[in-house]
């Protein structure tokens, strides 16, 4: 009877001599499985870096979604002042300037006036950015998001991988397919 294999290899032990009588399922021929054996501790290392690579981008994801969200919210509010601020500003600075025209204040609170209008303008332009800034940093969280989802495919083909791996690893092993 001829016996083959699901897999190439070399025979590295031949456990039955020509003609001896064997039952079915017994174990005729071992392949050498240190190519296997190597694949497998190869699936085994992807499995635990897409693991810690999950368990990272995980980790900031979570760091990033509670920061950010509190820092956008922060930088509305300051923005919100600096959008009051320079309102009053603004008018204080348009009643000086009518004032000053009116000759009924120096050229010193008109001068005061314009710096502090010019001032919460900067604020409001600074909190703009800040504002901008924050909400960027929420689009990294996508990108870590993004980063998870890959650390997952590379997860589920390592497991599969080592499945394989497990399935050819049994294939070394050339056993008797019937009694005889």
């Amino acid at each position: 009877m001829d016996v083959n294999t699901k897999i190439p290899g070399r025979v590295i032990e031949l456990l039955v001599q020509d003609g001896q009588r064997v039952q079915a399922g017994d174990v005729l021929a071992k392949i050498d499985d240190q190519e296997l054996k190597s694949r497998e501790s190869q699936a085994l290392a992807g499995i635990a870096a897409a693991k810690g690579d999950i368990a990272k981008a995980t980790a900031t994801t979570n760091l990033y979604q509670g920061s950010t969200a509190a820092d956008i919210q922060s930088a509305e509010g300051l923005l919100s002042e600096a959008l009051a601020a320079e309102a009053l500003a603004s008018k204080t600075y348009q009643r000086i300037a009518e004032l000053h025209k009116a000759q009924a204040i120096s050229d010193l609170e008109l001068d005061k006036a314009e710096k502090d209008y010019k001032t919460a303008q900067a604020a409001v332009t600074k909190a703009e950015g800040n504002l901008a800034k924050a909400k960027a940093a929420l689009l990294q969280v996508d990108v870590y998001q993004a980063e998870i989802q890959r650390a997952e495919a590379a997860l589920i083909k390592a497991e599969a991988d080592l499945e394989q791996v497990h399935i050819n690893l049994e294939e070394t092993l050339i056993k008797a397919p019937c009694s005889g």
